[in-house]
């Protein structure tokens, strides 16, 4: 990735879904909440990828159980290792991230019902989840989320 200048502002502002912005997925455990330029370029890198882990998990989950807070999106390699992450994560190309709810266990097993994820793992204090991108030409309904059960 080539290095590029961040426009704060403009990064800052960046409108996800109704509920996620695009800064929350630069914030991992490795940087104590501080955006560094290379995780906001990431992020904007793979912008995409992030977009459609919140459309069709992240957004649905949060109008389903509540606040949900993102612990860790985007890694670029240098976090990664930091973290401990997997040589091949599908954190640095903005398509997983960590996150945490009042109540872990039932957001587990809603994004379980809907069988959309690449990878959900319900670790003791967070979940983990995996979108691989939509492929182009190929759609996904963001109604095939809703629960028609309520």
């Amino acid at each position: 990735m080539t290095k590029q200048q961040i426009d704060w502002k403009q990064f800052n502002s960046i409108r996800l879904t109704k509920n996620f912005m695009l800064k929350e997925f630069a914030v991992t455990s490795a940087n104590y909440g501080e955006v560094k330029e290379e995780q906001a370029a990431g992020c904007l890198e793979y912008q995409e990828n992030l977009l459609h882990l919140c459309q069709f998990i992240l957004q649905p989950l949060r109008e389903y159980i509540g606040k949900v807070t993102v612990t860790s999106g985007y890694r670029n390699p240098v976090v990664n290792r930091i973290v401990g992450g997997s040589e091949n994560s599908y954190h640095m190309r903005g398509m997983a991230a960590d996150i945490i709810t009042d109540e872990n266990m039932s957001a587990f097993m809603y994004i379980k019902r809907w069988k959309l994820y690449t990878e959900l793992i319900l670790h003791k204090t967070f979940i983990h989840v995996a979108l691989k991108p939509v492929i182009k030409g190929e759609k996904l309904s963001y109604s095939v989320l809703q629960d028609k059960t309520k």
